[in-house]
């Protein structure tokens, strides 16, 4: 079933400090030659290289020996293509880069489909808005899915593709206490 392979409702939140990336950023320099063989190349581009660790649990963004961007997942299925986002940080003199949104995409066009979470502070907000802004141009799109009725969202004329404005931000996210029933799915 869908809903629990992306959810696993019992386990404890992860504490992140955000204003600390390099406590986020767990691989060091020193040990990231070893720590790769853990993981499946995505891509490369402009000297960055995507990796996601073959558990599903971490994809990483790379300059050379240095991990300048990472996003945490909620526990799946190693065999699964789907991926639910639990967190995202990039080092904050790289932010300004789209490296977050680089490695996004370098997971869904390898087919895997990657889920909001859901709830989003405002620089998540940011990022899906983005994603779904520029996702026609990499041939992705983001749809709308909604967890209770564990299925896409539709209008008289199918799935509804969001393009980062034809969705009010109210009818996807609502505040942390209340959560939302939509998410949204970065796909091919």
């Amino acid at each position: 079933m869908l809903l629990k392979e992306l959810f696993n409702l019992c386990e404890a939140p992860i504490e992140l400090d955000y204003t600390a990336p390099e406590k986020f950023l767990k691989i060091s320099k020193d040990s990231i030659a070893n720590e790769l063989e853990d993981y499946i190349l995505l891509s490369s581009k402009n000297q960055i290289s995507f990796f996601l660790k073959k558990d599903h649990s971490i994809a990483l963004a790379v300059d050379g020996d240095k991990v300048i961007a990472e996003i945490k997942f909620k526990k799946s299925s190693a065999k699964s293509k789907n991926l639910s986002v639990h967190a995202t940080i990039t080092i904050l003199e790289r932010r300004r880069e789209s490296i977050a949104k680089s490695l996004y995409f370098a997971l869904a066009e390898k087919s895997y489909r990657i889920f909001s979470d859901s709830t989003q502070l405002t620089a998540g907000k940011a990022l899906w808005k983005n994603l779904a802004r520029d996702s026609a141009k990499y041939g992705l799109k983001v749809n709308l899915f909604h967890i209770f009725k564990n299925n896409y969202v539709e209008d008289a004329n199918g799935v509804i593709s969001y393009d980062g404005s034809n969705v009010p931000d109210t009818d996807i996210w609502k505040p942390p206490s209340e959560g939302s029933p939509i998410l949204l799915v970065l796909q091919k």
